[in-house]
């Protein structure tokens, strides 16, 4: 038994090892766009599809956690590439992290006079806006410089408990 599984783990130990973006800064675990762009988003907490997102309610202390095709370029990562405001422009309070190919902008607690803001201001809309298309410039990107072909936007409004995310 044992000589019969050594071709096959051969055979899957040199696909794994063949797979990749070579020399084009891309990293080895990269996952095709069914669009067939070279950057996508592929999952993300409020339901994306190519261009919105499903999830119109979110909570006030709600991590947004964003899934790309490929291992994002942290320098590319901002309040242009991503952008979160309500319509009067005042962003949430919070911080992106990067790791691998995910993005999650992580509210931030804050206190003031005794009084906890969960980074989403209660009840109110933000317009949350991926860059991409025609403002590809200001795109996150993938490490061999790959930007979204399309921009990616939705509005949600901060109407959830605290901790009754959608997941």
């Amino acid at each position: 038994m044992r000589n019969a599984l050594s071709p096959l783990f051969f055979v899957a130990a040199l696909a794994f090892t063949s797979c990749g973006g070579g020399g084009d800064g891309s990293s080895p675990f990269r996952i095709p766009c069914n669009t067939g762009a070279p950057f996508c988003v592929i999952q993300c907490d409020l339901g994306c599809s190519q261009t919105s997102f499903s999830v119109t309610e979110i909570a006030e202390n709600q991590r947004l956690k964003f899934r790309f095709s490929d291992e994002v370029d942290p320098a590319t990562v901002n309040s242009a590439s991503i952008s979160i405001r309500t319509a009067t422009g005042i962003a949430p309070a919070g911080d992106f992290e990067v790791n691998g190919p995910e993005v999650v902008f992580i509210p931030r607690v804050t206190t003031a006079a005794g009084i906890s803001s969960f980074g989403f201001q209660r009840n109110e809309a933000y317009i949350i806006t991926l860059a991409g298309g025609s403002s590809i410039a200001q795109s996150v990107t993938n490490l061999a410089g790959d930007g979204l072909t399309q921009e990616l936007s939705g509005t949600v409004v901060a109407s959830l408990e605290i901790g009754r995310a959608h997941v």
